[in-house]
């Protein structure tokens, strides 16, 4: 393929082929700080970085506000305070006040504000009446054209800020998130590979052996990886024959200079660009605000926001949105009988509310954004919810919802455990029997009972064990001892604390507070199901696990026409794969074939397929 200068990356074409990429250009200074500046939490609650290619792209918002002077100081004081709390228009008010004799913000009202950290690109989702009230304008549009005179009376505009209703306008309204339930094919599949290298072999379910598997699965698949330039030659040396002889071209590597992580879900959700008539014409990538982490707040991620100039620039079109989220805490449904619907975990509303927004507004927003019918909120069971649920479309047009069934997989990962005690000489047999047979008819007092002493002695401390015991649970060298003991663990405490509660609470505060977070999460859980069933879906319980880097979880997949691609764990824990295969092919029926990708230590860092990969449902053509 032919390439062109991108800043900081370059397109490589061509999976096996020579390296074809431009020399890469250098940043300006402005540009430099931002990716130079590590993870941080943005001090100005505005803050939006400019993306290079973007098909909507804007100027760059200042992640620090400006205190240069009383008023811009006392301004930028009001939006960190305020903004989340009283809603975007009464403190935009307040700031107007407060600004109002300065003669930079007379000159140039919407720059000022930017400058003191408030997200100036939501101006023009909110309406008012003109000072005239002979029309109605977008406060973006107000703002810079009242010509303050010495006469003018502020309260006037601050009257009319404060009578704006919000009409969210789509960034692309062609626009179309990608069903994810299995009604399309996957054309081509975003990836990013944070190394060149696996971690520790096949089969142990890294990154790259994660991207080998795809690779090989869907043969007919363009696949667009991203990866550390550093990184770039073992990763082309450690994928030669990857690509299957029916590989199509367009397949691309694109080379950034910054850390990558495997998550190319939550930067950029996938979709397609529709004609007038709603026929998709191109596929295309709405990303968010900036890429972030963490939930107690946004923390910008430079590495994960810029290397989306790449996408852009290998020809995809990247559509920068003015909301903040992450795209694992969304799942988009076409539904026959209820529309398009996204169901969003609720701290993508909490998110947004740092913005300024109220719940109401966050919802529509994302309805309007994402081209959806109707925006359904889910509770924060785990994390996000492509570990809570998965989503079917059947061939008869039902919709199956797929959940987690904690008690059915922490059965079957200690039966497992039991095995490999019992194989390594640290169980007596009759007793691993007699545990066993209690798990059977869930008498989990019985097997507590027998089990709890065996971990004791072989325990240097509270909660502490040598890895020589931890070892014993592996059973190959890419099957980790430690991640498959920590697993065996999580499902001790979720026999003990949530099915066999004890009658008096534990002495210690944090033990307590433990116990609390598994009540809560169930009582969660139980919501999400009742949610889900009102939609008219069918739910069904798998036996899985959302513990994030301690579970085993089989829901966070993949759905094409006739396959599921199911997160497999592999090693000591292939039972549990065998049992959560099973259940998903009574679920999702004969026509879909379940698929397991092994994917045992991505899930130990809190992922597996779905949160490693953004489907496009069409390719792109030679003409684009």
């Amino acid at each position: 393929m032919s390439t062109r200068p991108i800043a900081m990356l370059a397109v490589i074409g061509g999976l096996l082929g020579g390296v074809s990429g431009a020399t890469p250009q250098a940043l300006s200074t402005s540009d430099a700080s931002y990716w130079s500046a590590g993870e941080v939490r943005p001090a100005a609650r505005g803050f939006r970085p400019a993306l290079a290619g973007a098909v909507n792209g804007t100027a760059t918002i200042p992640a620090v506000p400006s205190r240069d002077t009383p008023a811009r100081s006392a301004a930028a004081g009001i939006i960190r305070k305020r903004l989340a709390r009283d809603g975007m228009l009464v403190t935009l008010a307040a700031v107007i006040e407060r600004l109002v004799a300065e003669e930079r913000f007379r000159a140039a009202p919407v720059s000022e504000l930017a400058q003191v950290g408030f997200p100036v690109d939501w101006l023009r989702h909110w309406e008012v009446s003109a000072l005239d009230r002979r029309n109605r304008a977008t406060l973006d549009e107000l703002l810079p054209a009242h010509v303050w005179q010495a006469d003018d009376d502020p309260a006037a505009l601050v009257a009319v800020v404060r009578s704006a209703t919000f009409a969210f306008k789509p960034s692309a309204p062609a626009f179309r998130a990608a069903d994810e339930s299995g009604r399309s094919a996957p054309a081509m599949i975003r990836l990013q590979a944070t190394r060149g290298t696996y971690w520790q072999g096949p089969g142990a379910g890294g990154c790259l052996d994660l991207i080998r598997q795809l690779h090989q699965t869907l043969p007919e698949t363009q696949f667009l990886v991203t990866v550390q330039a550093t990184h770039l030659t073992d990763y082309r040396r450690t994928a030669i024959g990857w690509a299957q002889p029916r590989a199509p071209d367009g397949s691309q590597i694109l080379a950034t200079p910054m850390v990558v992580s495997q998550w190319a879900q939550d930067n950029g959700k996938a979709g397609v660009l529709v004609s007038d008539e709603g026929v998709p014409v191109r596929p295309a990538c709405l990303v968010p605000r900036y890429a972030s982490r963490f939930e107690d707040g946004s923390v910008f991620v430079p590495g994960e926001t810029y290397l989306l100039q790449g996408v852009a620039a290998a020809g995809v079109p990247v559509v920068q949105s003015p909301l903040l989220f992450q795209g694992g805490n969304m799942l988009i449904v076409d539904d026959p009988r209820r529309g398009r619907i996204m169901l969003l975990g609720e701290a993508e509303i909490h998110r947004n509310r740092a913005l300024g927004l109220s719940p109401t507004e966050v919802a529509a927003a994302f309805r309007i954004e994402f081209g959806v019918d109707e925006c359904v909120v889910l509770p924060a069971v785990s994390f996000h919810i492509d570990f809570d649920v998965t989503v079917r479309s059947t061939e008869d047009g039902n919709i199956v919802a797929l959940v987690n069934d904690h008690q059915a997989a922490s059965d079957a990962v200690l039966v497992c455990g039991i095995d490999a005690l019992e194989r390594a000489g640290a169980l007596e047999e009759a007793i691993a029997s007699q545990v066993r047979a209690a798990l059977r008819v869930r008498d989990y007092p019985a097997a507590l009972e027998r089990l709890m002493p065996v971990l004791e002695d072989n325990a240097v401390g509270p909660g502490r064990f040598p890895e020589s015991f931890a070892n014993l649970f592996s059973v190959g060298p890419v099957d980790s001892g430690v991640g498959n003991f920590r697993c065996f663990l999580m499902a001790l405490d979720l026999t003990m604390n949530l099915y066999s509660p004890p009658q008096t609470p534990p002495a210690s505060s944090h033990a307590r507070a433990y116990l609390r977070s598994f009540h809560r999460r169930a009582r969660d859980e139980s919501r999400l199901r009742a949610i889900l069933s009102d939609l008219g879906w069918q739910v069904v319980a798998i036996p899985s696990m959302s513990e994030a880097g301690r579970g085993i979880n089989y829901l966070n997949g993949i759905h094409t026409p006739t396959r599921y691609l199911m997160p497999a764990y592999g090693g000591l824990y292939a039972p549990v794969d065998r049992l959560a295969k099973k259940a998903l092919a009574v679920a999702l029926g004969p026509q879909v074939s379940i698929v397991p990708i092994l994917t045992a230590e991505s899930q130990r860092r809190v992922g597996a397929i779905h949160c490693s990969a953004s489907v496009f449902p069409m390719a792109l053509s030679a003409s684009d």
